[in-house]
């Protein structure tokens, strides 16, 4: 999930803006951030996402006004604050930040260890190398010390019922 942000300044910096200039902008940042664009709007998707009924003549006067610039193909909607909206390449990193954590958490729950970090559970006894994107390299996963319990064994860690 992404999301668009405005500084409290936003409402003072747009008064010179008509409502459907206004509405194309934020339309067009929320568009931008969704589809991790960069600020940089593909011309044919402004029918695509713009509500306004006038969100033709309001790109004109968001041009006009200095606060898009036409690059051909696109128009560059940052001319205003684009240091308020998160760039590509981190959004997509704390997405895979967070499917890491997210994995951890449901392996851990269902018994595997092999994810975990130290510092958070005490089932990790030792420490074991991991690769640049924190798997276990495949010749250390056959380590039968470290290889989970099977459920519905009467040993071990049996995960939670389904709710």
């Amino acid at each position: 999930m992404t999301w668009t942000k405005l500084g409290d300044e936003f409402s003072a910096e747009a008064s010179d803006l008509t409502d459907a200039e206004h509405r194309t902008h934020v339309d067009a940042l929320g568009w931008s951030n969704r589809r991790l664009l960069d600020l940089r709007i593909p011309k044919r998707d402004v029918r695509r996402f713009a509500e306004s009924p006038d969100s033709e003549q309001a790109v004109d006067g968001l041009v006009s006004k200095g606060w898009w610039t036409d690059n051909g193909d696109d128009w560059f909607i940052g001319v205003f604050h684009p240091e308020w909206q998160l760039e590509r390449t981190v959004v997509l990193k704390r997405r895979e930040a967070a499917a890491l954590r997210q994995r951890r958490s449901r392996m851990h729950r269902a018994g595997d260890h092999s994810l975990c970090l130290a510092e958070h559970c005490p089932y990790v006894t030792r420490d074991i190398e991991r690769d640049s994107t924190g798997d276990i390299p495949r010749d250390s996963q056959g380590d039968s010390s470290r290889d989970p319990v099977r459920v519905g064994s009467d040993r071990g860690y049996a995960p939670p019922e389904p709710s």
